[in-house]
């Protein structure tokens, strides 16, 4: 037991943990969500927890004074606490939210300063006389050739329902030339009702690049004059070569940096990159994997032992997905004091914490092998290691 408390002790030292510092837990989201009536009247039970001080609080805006929190003890640990909302006779049509929540505080008498804070949302909806959509564009990065599909969330605060709505999406390319309309389905939407109008478009033909999407919407003979964009990216599985190192001094170790972006709208696997220099030396760098439309740097280092000052041509080539991409670049030899070179972090890490990690489990080891077979035996254990040898029937005895 001693063994395994120490071994813990050891384990939580080299690797902290994060505790998650305050929390809430609160009704749920429909719950929350109050559709304004004259004079309405709501209740809610929270309970704020997972801090020895906690200052609970409110954030209501215009609606502050129709809002109370009822704390039985503020600035104490963990508790139940109340709000009581009470609103007016009237407000104007619009959204809006009323925040409950708790800030951990340090304790002492008289300070709210907080260290981390949390809060629950209740939403205030006043529907707006007639017919009115709120609504919002999305569209999916794809590759050249894919499917794009386009959403447009809506929501009616109108007081009244709408029979027949659908979205016109006006598609423009980098150079924002306009490359094509399209059309999503119709729906219904009643008042206070959330839906979403979708449509598909196939990127055929289309140049890798970032495109710019215009929604509109039109509903039971209304046209809006507003419109939501949105902005896609059509990717190629390419690798973009954007940056590289310009300079390095003669006669020295030099890090060698080649800073490169993914077009590819998923991960690209084990890419590296291989230098191959004028005093004939291939340098090559680490693999790593690429997310989308990410940008990563790849580092190797080139000893200029031997050349002379001036400029070089420098070929860069970056290997993925079985095949790879070369570039011809200009790197200046220059005079200068050798930079000072670390090895990578990521590789010094690595072997320290694996350095340490066999470290403690081979001590730890050891350490119990040791007092296990040093450890004395008790009474019991002998009497138990005798009573193991035969021995006649009682009732022969």
């Amino acid at each position: 037991m001693r063994l395994l408390i120490f071994f813990l002790f050891i384990f939580f030292l080299l690797f902290p943990y994060t505790v998650v510092s305050i929390g809430i837990i609160e009704p749920s989201y429909e719950e929350r969500y109050i559709v304004f009536q004259p004079n309405i009247e709501r209740h809610y039970e929270f309970t704020i927890g997972k801090a020895e001080f906690i200052h609970s609080f409110k954030n209501a805006g215009v609606l502050d004074p129709y809002v109370t929190v009822n704390d039985p003890a503020q600035d104490s640990g963990p508790r139940p606490i109340s709000a009581d909302i009470k609103l007016p006779e009237k407000i104007d049509p619009g959204l809006y939210y009323i925040f409950i929540g708790g800030l951990e505080t340090s304790g002492e008498p008289g300070t709210v300063s907080a260290r981390a804070g949390i809060q629950s949302k209740i939403t205030v909806l006043s529907l707006y006389p007639g017919k009115y959509l709120e609504y919002s564009l999305t569209a999916n990065d794809v590759g050249v050739n894919e499917k794009i599909n386009f959403s447009m969330a809506l929501s009616n605060y109108g007081i009244e329902d709408i029979g027949a709505v659908k979205g016109i999406i006006d598609i423009y390319d980098p150079e924002n030339n306009f490359v094509q309309a399209i059309y999503t389905n119709t729906i219904s939407i009643k008042s206070v009702e959330n839906k979403a109008l979708i449509a598909e478009f196939y990127a055929l033909n289309l140049k890798p690049g970032i495109y710019k999407a215009v929604g509109r919407i039109e509903y039971d003979g209304i046209k809006p004059n507003s419109t939501r964009e949105s902005f896609f990216r059509i990717g190629s599985l390419n690798i973009i070569i954007n940056d590289y190192t310009r300079e390095v001094i003669v006669n020295a170790t030099n890090r060698f940096e080649i800073t490169i972006t993914s077009d590819w709208v998923g991960t690209i696997s084990g890419v590296y990159g291989r230098v191959y220099t004028p005093n004939q030396k291939t340098l090559k760098t680490p693999n790593l994997d690429m997310n989308k439309f990410q940008s990563a740097t790849l580092e190797t280092y080139w000893e200029t032992k031997g050349l002379e000052i001036g400029e070089y041509d420098v070929v860069i080539e970056i290997f993925y997905e079985k095949t790879s991409i070369k570039k011809t670049v200009k790197v200046n030899v220059i005079d200068g004091i050798p930079p000072i070179i670390e090895k990578p972090k990521t590789f010094e890490i690595k072997t320290t914490t694996i350095a340490i990690i066999a470290a403690v489990i081979l001590a730890l080891i050891n350490i119990g092998i040791f007092f296990y077979i040093k450890k004395p035996k008790n009474k019991n254990e002998e009497s138990n290691q005798n009573s193991t040898s035969i021995q006649p029937p009682k009732s022969l005895k």
